[in-house]
């Protein structure tokens, strides 16, 4: 019971709907600040790629060698006065970022020279060296790819994000499933602004000549789309100059033998996509455009494997503001990419909008397959308030993986000495109020009043911390009580 009387374990146990919403918990604050050296926590492997900025190198993390990549910027090259402004800016949008085709981020790492990003490691290759590869592809190949980056861009302008450097060399491809590495350039968007940013065969004409908003991506996708069809960029000029004068004029062709065995439905899509701002469709309507909805086949993952995350959801219980912290590192860091890549595909199965959420509608539909719809909007109800950790009336992605997810998978020694490890900031070998507050509510919202009493249920020992043998009896013990509950459920 901890150093709290029985009588007020109810509100003490830290639920959190007694907590309230200011209390929530957001993927966010596991995408943290490491203030050691890199070099203590990874050792470096081989280098992945180079460009002007940054390096891309293989890393592995010395505690149990699992394999990720980190993005070593080098802050000499970065141009302008603003350089901390640049850097806290990126650091700030890959924080937010959760979406199934956006690549992971774990931590970041810094000092005097150089700022390190560390992110989950692909075995895909660079989208760009693909398409070189290739002189052009299938509409339907061409269909896959720009589903995945228009479902990107949608839930991106969601947020009011604009890309503003979308192009084939900051994806990563591995079979039919594309990623997003690189937000360098990606920028909160409430009006338009004037700045000439991103690449020059992927620019926007009003990024290059006049003031742009999220809009300026989707002329970028329509650039991809041109290639992916074509083999060709569609503005390409004898110099740098000529190609400028293409974009700004929007002059291109969609006539010729290669535009001959093309679709019509291709060739509107394109004319949607580059054509002047004022006139060019939301990455919502291109997700949803006829070309997009004939050619593209999403995979359907085996239906073990969407029964299992489905019943995994209708058990998952939300018992405690710490064990939710708990969950949420574990999934942000120490679930594989196998288990991932397939959730990840659930997931898509079910948002059916594609706007990288899950919609309280969207679970009932699922749900009503076997339950029927009466008893499939009482098991959502419940799902959606134990699951919706951050109360925005959806399941957002990663809140799905940490409830779809078998526990007992990741329940493991190991995995709970690593999660005590990052809410032990100073290292002590205990967790305080100040380092619980710290890490589970970035804001701080909840008083430091709040944060005692809920420190006090688990702290057995009653000296004002939580030790690891504490901490470990908080997650395993409910844990296994969750467990057993379930299989005596199933049963």
């Amino acid at each position: 019971m901890g150093c709290a009387i029985s009588s007020r374990k109810g509100k003490l146990d830290g639920n959190r709907h007694d907590v309230d919403s200011k209390g929530s918990i957001k993927p966010s604050a596991f995408v943290a600040e490491n203030t050691n050296r890199l070099t203590d926590i990874y050792k470096l492997g081989k280098l992945l790629g180079s460009g002007a900025y940054a390096d891309v190198r293989i890393c592995y993390l010395k505690e149990n060698g699992a394999k990720r990549a980190v993005k070593i910027i080098k802050k000499q090259s970065l141009s302008g006065n603003n350089i901390r402004q640049k850097i806290e800016n990126e650091k700030e949008i890959i924080k937010s970022l959760d979406h199934p085709n956006i690549i992971r981020f774990y931590e970041f790492f810094e000092d005097a020279k150089k700022l390190y990003i560390i992110m989950e490691y692909s075995n895909g290759s660079e989208f760009f060296s693909q398409i070189l590869q290739n002189e052009s592809y299938s509409e339907i190949q061409a269909a896959k790819i720009m589903y995945q980056i228009f479902s990107i861009l949608s839930y991106l302008h969601d947020k009011n994000i604009a890309h503003r450097d979308l192009k084939p060399e900051s994806m990563l491809i591995d079979k039919d499933t594309l990623k997003v590495i690189d937000f360098a350039e990606a920028s909160v968007i409430t009006t338009r602004i004037s700045q000439k940013v991103g690449s020059l065969f992927y620019s926007a004409p009003e990024v290059m000549f006049g003031t742009h908003t999220t809009s300026c991506d989707l002329w970028s996708a329509g650039v991809i789309l041109y290639i992916l069809l074509t083999g060709y960029h569609p503005f390409s000029g004898i110099n740098d100059d000529e190609t400028l004068k293409n974009i700004k004029n929007i002059k291109y062709t969609t006539t010729g033998k290669i535009w001959n065995q093309i679709s019509s439905l291709a060739k509107e899509l394109v004319s949607l996509l580059l054509c002047d701002h004022s006139r060019r469709i939301s990455a919502n309507d291109a997700l949803h455009h006829p070309w997009i909805l004939n050619f593209t086949q999403i995979f359907s993952p085996e239906t073990p494997i969407i029964s299992s995350a489905l019943e995994n959801l209708k058990h998952f219980t939300n018992t405690s503001v710490l064990r939710d912290a708990v969950h949420f590192f574990l999934t942000m860091q120490r679930v594989s990419t196998g288990d991932i890549k397939i959730l990840g595909e659930v997931f898509k199965k079910i948002d059916k909008n594609d706007d990288g959420k899950i919609s309280k509608q969207e679970l009932i539909n699922e749900y009503t397959n076997t339950l029927g719809v009466i008893q499939a909007e009482s098991e959502v109800e419940k799902i959606m308030k134990e699951v919706d950790t951050n109360n925005d009336g959806y399941i957002n992605y990663t809140e799905f993986l940490k409830a779809a997810l078998d526990i007992r998978k990741m329940l493991s020694i190991e995995n709970l000495r690593a999660a005590f490890r990052n809410f032990d900031k100073d290292f002590s070998g205990r967790i305080s109020v100040l380092e619980l507050k710290r890490v589970v509510s970035e804001r701080n919202l909840l008083s430091h009043k709040t944060w005692t009493e809920i420190l006090k249920e688990v702290d057995l020992n009653c000296d004002g911390e939580i030790d690891l043998i504490e901490f470990e009896k908080l997650v395993l013990m409910k844990g296994q009580a969750e467990t057993e509950e379930n299989a005596d459920d199933k049963n």
